[in-house]
Order: structure tokens, then sequence, then C-alpha cells
């Protein structure tokens, strides 16, 4: 199996589906964000995150890293022609998923009056209450999800993680907050529009499973329940210590307030902005990544992954910049006291951009194998990373938090990209992005200089214009030659 044109235009295509999908959810995003800002309040919306963030960081426990080990058995049975495996497979893994997340929904439940009590939020036992019982439902749509994408549904997939949840979501909220009712009220209607959210997904997954499960072929592969296990135990600990990716936000309810938590919900959800180029191929590739590994084409692997970096480095720098330049203005449109998290999200958006120059990095080392060294360098970074933000979060609060935060998101894709380095020979990050940074500088000159005629935004909409028409020429010498893929693939 090698890396043809064919194969990278289909990555593009559905990558660029991925984007368009994350591109109509962002105004739902907004639009559910501005009502929890604007009608729930800073404090029912930051203790909603409290608890929202504890069912993340639960649900990746309790994942085990099945679903992750489904992507790639799956795959690769499906590439051999084997897909009666795959249901040998999927059933066991969902429902030890199913048993384990019941029963850390339970201890929830049980534990909500102690946690309101840690957090300093009296309302949240209420949206626990809600929360609890989509714990389960949410960590089996994992299992479905990485199923379905494994076995060619990539769009599918990438329409219920990047557009669905956030359109059921956002109805939900909209239905619930129409209804009314005092600051009790409104904490739990958040929990319940996630809960129905939830459930509606799942069913959705549920269907897409049968559909293409019905299309494979019915061949059983020699790979057993157990193989799946002793894979995913790796990707468990790897899941337990991504889920940490979430914990800064219960740090800083520990040491500040839920209304500190809101700010900063928000700085985090708007620099996720910049992820979104890595988020559509990252829907894509994995699939790609196990396969090329099985079939040991390393050198069509390193293309695919320095490929698609430099495309999502290309779209991410522009964003990035203009989430730094506007940040007092974008954040002032949830409420005035929001424009607090201006600093925050200035350095949580400089993190993101070296995440996306990094590329793929975790999955390429999960799905070629080499789960432990993901785990021991995660471990790593976590210790680091958490020091930094018990430190800096009790002295700096909210701005402290961010830079321990995007500290850590730096180190683990440089130790990620050592890994690869060292285990693959594969340079796997954005390389030939010289264009794009003194496009982007020189675009930045631009928005200074005719700020002062047309405001912030509109300055802005010529730092996009000019940024485009600097790296246009790049970015079609890169679509015409195709990189002479034939050349290099043969």
């Amino acid at each position: 199996m090698t890396l043809s044109p064919r194969t990278l235009r289909n990555i593009a295509a559905d990558s660029s589906l991925a984007i368009i999908l994350v591109g109509l959810s962002g105004p739902l995003w907004y639009l559910t964000t501005l009502v929890m800002a604007r009608y729930y309040g800073a404090q029912a919306m930051g203790t909603y995150f409290i608890a929202w963030n504890l069912v993340l960081i639960i649900t990746g426990i309790c994942r085990l890293g099945l679903d992750s080990g489904l992507l790639r058995f799956s795959a690769i049975l499906h590439a051999k022609g084997q897909g009666g495996g795959v249901k040998r497979l999927f059933w066991p893994a969902i429902g030890l998923m199913t048993l384990v997340s019941t029963g850390a929904a339970a201890v929830l439940i049980l534990c909500r009056e102690w946690l309101a009590v840690r957090f300093g939020a009296p309302y949240l036992p209420m949206v626990i209450l809600f929360l609890a019982p989509a714990l389960p439902v949410f960590t089996i749509s994992f299992g479905f999800r990485e199923t379905i994408r494994a076995l060619g549904g990539v769009k599918s997939a990438v329409f219920q993680k990047n557009f669905l949840i956030h359109l059921t979501f956002a109805i939900f909220l909209l239905i619930l907050a129409y209804g009314g009712g005092n600051l009790i009220d409104k904490v739990g209607m958040l929990g319940l529009a996630a809960l129905l959210s939830c459930l509606v997904n799942l069913l959705f997954l549920a269907i897409l499973y049968q559909t293409w499960t019905r299309r494979i072929s019915v061949s059983p592969g020699e790979d057993s329940f157990r193989d799946l296990f002793w894979y995913s135990l790796p990707l468990f600990v790897n899941s337990i210590l991504l889920a940490f990716n979430t914990v800064d936000r219960l740090v800083l309810g520990y040491f500040t307030s839920p209304q500190e938590v809101a700010y900063y919900e928000v700085a985090a959800r708007l620099e996720t902005i910049i992820m979104l180029p890595l988020v559509a191929v990252n829907s894509v590739i994995p699939p790609l990544i196990a396969q090329f590994y099985e079939f040991g084409n390393l050198q069509s692997l390193e293309m695919m992954a320095q490929t698609t970096a430099r495309w999502a480095y290309h779209m991410a720098l522009p964003l990035t910049l203009l989430l730094i330049l506007l940040a007092p203005e974008i954040l002032g449109f949830f409420g005035k006291d929001f424009s607090k998290a201006s600093f925050a999200l200035i350095v949580l958006s400089l993190g993101e951009l070296v995440n996306v120059a990094a590329g793929s990095v975790g999955f390429i080392l999960n799905m070629t194998g080499h789960q432990w060294q993901v785990a021991g360098l995660r471990f790593v970074a976590m210790i680091i990373s958490f020091t930094l933000m018990v430190v800096l979060a009790k002295t700096h609060g909210l701005n402290g938090l961010a830079c321990a935060s995007a500290t850590g998101n730096v180190l683990i894709n440089i130790f990620l990209i050592f890994a690869i380095w060292r285990y693959m020979k594969i340079r796997s990050f954005a390389r030939g992005i010289m264009v794009a940074n003194i496009s982007a500088l020189l675009a930045v000159l631009c928005f200074f200089l005719t700020r002062p005629w047309v405001g912030s935004f509109g300055a802005a909409g010529f730092f996009l214009l000019a940024y485009l028409a600097l790296v246009a020429k790049s970015i079609k010498k890169e679509i015409e030659s195709g990189f002479d893929f034939q050349k290099k693939t043969a």
C-alpha cells in the first residue's frame, strides 16, 4: 500500500469536509456559549463546566483505550478483507466499557456533595445528577464512532463528532432556556441538555454501525478480544493522560471560583478554533497510518504526515494571529468581564499553533504499536504540567494557569516528535512553512497600518486578504505539483 495522488486527494476531500462541518458548527458553538454566558450567567456556566470536565476525565478512563484499539484493529481487519473479525471484537469491548462507565457514574453521583464543597460550587450536585447518566452514553459513543471510522465511514463519523453533537446540544439548550427558571433550574437545564444530546448522538451512531457492518465481509480474522485488550492497555494509560488535558479547569476551580472557570473556558474554547484544521486531518488519516505501517511503507507514512501537518499549519496560522490581535474584542461579546481572559487566550493560542505544527504525532505512535512510549512521555509531561498548573494557578490565577497549560501542550508535542524520529526515523512535523510565516508577518503589519482607519475588525479583513494573497502562489504550486508523488512513491 502506497501514498498515491488519489489517496492524497481522498484525504484532502475528507479533511475539507471535516473543515466545512467544523466551520458550520462554529456558529453553533458561538451561539451555545453566548446563551450560556448571557442567559445562564458565569456562575451557572462555570459550575456546568466543572461537572462536564469531570465527566470528560472519567470518560477517558472508562474507555479503557478500547476505542483506539478498535480503530486500529478494525482498520487492519477491514483492509485484509476480514470484516467478520470486527464484530467479534466490537461487542465485548462495548460491553466492558458500558460496565465500567456505569459504575463510575454511580460513584460520581454518590460523591456529588463532597465535590460541591471541594470546588466551592453549591449547585454542582444538581448538574451532576444529569451528567452522570450521560457518562456511560458518552463513553460507548467513542467505541461506535472509531469503529465506523475504521470501516470507511469517515464522513459519517466526522459529521457526528464535529457537527451533530454541537447541533443537538444547541437545540436542547435553546429549548430549555426558553422555559426559564431560577439559578438552580438553570444549572440543571445545562446538564439535561448535555444528557439529551448524548442520547441522540448514540442512537445516530448505532444506526451508522449497523449500516456499515452490513457492507463488510464476513470472513473472520485471527485476532481475539484478548489481543485487542492487551493492545489497548497502554492506550488506556494514554486515555487517562489525555483526559488530563481538561484538568486545568478543575485546578482553576479549586483555587478560584466557578466564574473564573467560565472565563477560562471561553478562552480555551476559542483557541480550539486553531485546532480545527488538524482535527479535520486527524478525523481522516488514523486508519491510513495503521495500514501504511502494517504494510511496511514508512516513506508514504512520512510524506502523508508532513503534507497534512503543513496543510493544517497554513490554515491555523492566520486563525492564531486573528485571535491574538482581536482577543479583547472577541471575548467582549460574551460579557464585559470575559475580557479578563485576553492574556490567557493569547498564550493558549500560541500553544495550540505549536500543536498543529507538530502534526498527528499521537496518532502516528498509537497506530503503529508505540503506545507504551506515548504513555511514558505523556506521564512525564503531565507531571511537569500539573506542577506548573498548581503553582501558577494558586499564585497567578487565570493567567498563570494558561501559561502552565500552554507549556504542557508544547512539551508533549516536542517529546512525541523526537519519539517518532527515534523509533521510526520519520519527520512528522510541518516542513516548508517559511513562506507562510513571512506572509503572516506582513499581514500583521497590514493589520496595524489599516486599523486606525477601519477599526479592528475591518483591519482583520485586510489581514486575511493580505495573507491569502501572499501564500496563494505557494499553495497553488503545492496543489499542482502534488509533491511529485509518482516519483517519491515509486
